[in-house]
């Protein structure tokens, strides 16, 4: 008990809402039980990364997804992640050639008649030999596992595909998985095999960026024919253009800011490493590159930022940092993020497919509702209900990279105008002393390496 001299009135701004709840038993949907879940402990971070979730999808802001890990070999592509392209929740994904290259593996067997076609990727022990795996030849990720054989079909698969005449050229990651989301796509259906996400992608428009390309099977099975074209002169055209991949996410990232309707992006990342860097990269390229910091075309980060990592904070990785670090380089909207971005510790194929559950299952409430509706009265429910709107999202996904000549033209219009080039090449000369000792430099011959 505190004496008269001690006691003081308790600010009340310092306490936030109650910390309450409605018994499981009462909520009648998982969308309900996130909604209800308590605001405490780590039940707090799963409620808030479901209602932030929902709040994008219910505003119609265009999501890219960053993803990382085995999201293809375990099937989580199938699960959740075309689902949601299908739903045109994702205007763009950036991920690992590792998950393209796997994502083939399901239609390079033919099916026997009769039979349902089954999936080459199988369980395995995670404690088991692997020693014994190798002289199996069985391939080991974690607890997923498939025959060698299927790696060396793949191989020959992608070295089929990077010899043929529309691959003869430098391209984009998302240009290069376009054209190999149309072979798969047939391949696939040929062989009564559910699409993959690369397939998926392709009819939905859906550009997949490859931050790192040449980290994956994909560029390993280019090279003898890469090999064969320097020693013997054998036909091999194809090859990254890198900064086109970078210029391609800044003019979708400039459309998500200024020409899409809604104005405002959001981004899912599941995981780390590459994609989730090259995910977060338009936003500094577009303010720092391009300057475009002022005026009608001021660029902002991402409204929106969900994350789901295993990573520690503390390692001070990128994996790792959670949305408000990513405010401070500007590539998450400083305006906004305290109430619309969140990071979840975690594995994310353990916890985003409850979210995603929960959101579909909303979705087919909400879809319930217009049965019976004529088109007018569908129109008019949609145009009253922003919920429905944004769930049901009658007018398809973005279907970007169908529109990228476009959306590229728009964004050069912009970042390329004369008086832009100008502030750009003023800001370059702004540090005289600094560029005069690199020429010095250059002069005196420090900087010559030699023969290379």
């Amino acid at each position: 008990m505190r004496s008269k001299s001690q006691q003081r009135k308790t600010d009340q701004k310092m306490l936030g809402a109650p910390v309450t709840t409605r018994p499981v038993e009462q909520c009648a949907s998982m969308h309900e039980a996130f909604m209800a879940l308590p605001t405490a402990c780590g039940a707090s971070t799963q409620s808030r990364a479901y209602q932030i979730l929902y709040r994008a999808i219910t505003e119609e802001v265009p999501l890219v997804l960053a993803v990382s890990g085995i999201a293809s070999l375990s099937n989580q592509t199938r699960f959740w992640i075309n689902s949601m392209v299908r739903a045109g929740y994702i205007a763009a994904i950036s991920t690992t050639d590792a998950l393209v290259y796997h994502d083939g593996h399901d239609a390079l067997r033919a099916t026997p008649r009769n039979r349902r076609a089954e999936r080459p990727v199988r369980s395995v022990d995670p404690g088991g030999d692997d020693g014994a795996y190798r002289d199996n030849r069985v391939i080991r990720v974690y607890d997923v596992g498939f025959k060698e054989d299927i790696l060396e079909d793949q191989d020959r698969v992608t070295r089929w595909i990077f010899q043929q005449p529309e691959f003869q050229h430098p391209m984009t990651t998302t240009e290069r998985n376009y054209r190999m989301g149309k072979i798969y796509d047939a391949l696939e259906q040929a062989r009564g095999v559910e699409s993959g996400l690369v397939s998926t992608c392709y009819q939905y428009g859906v550009p997949i960026f490859i931050g790192a390309p040449g980290d994956g099977s994909n560029s390993l099975g280019m090279l003898p024919l890469r090999l064969n074209n320097e020693l013997y002169g054998e036909p091999f055209g194809f090859n990254y253009d890198p900064l086109g991949d970078v210029l391609e996410a800044c003019a979708y990232h400039f459309w998500g800011l200024f020409t899409n309707p809604i104005k405002e992006l959001g981004i899912l990342i599941m995981g780390g490493g590459v994609p989730k860097n090259f995910a977060l990269q338009p936003e500094p390229s577009l303010l720092q590159n391009f300057m475009l910091d002022e005026g009608k075309h001021t660029v902002r980060g991402y409204k929106y930022d969900m994350q789901i990592t295993s990573a520690p904070v503390s390692d001070g990785s990128l994996s790792s940092c959670p949305p408000a670090e990513a405010v401070s380089w500007g590539k998450v909207d400083r305006d906004t993020y305290q109430t619309t971005t969140v990071s979840v510790y975690g594995d994310y194929t353990q916890l985003f497919w409850p979210m995603a559950y929960a959101l579909f299952e909303r979705r087919r409430e909400v879809e319930q509702q217009t049965t019976g509706m004529s088109e007018a009265e569908r129109k008019k429910f949609l145009r009253e209900n922003d919920e429905a709107r944004g769930l049901l999202r009658d007018g398809g996904p973005p279907r970007l990279f169908n529109k990228r000549r476009d959306l590229m033209a728009q964004f050069y219009k912009i970042a390329g105008s004369r008086r832009n080039v100008a502030r750009i090449k003023q800001w370059y000369q702004g540090n005289k002393e600094l560029l005069g000792t690199l020429e010095q430099l250059r002069e005196q011959g420090a900087l010559e390496v030699g023969e290379v």
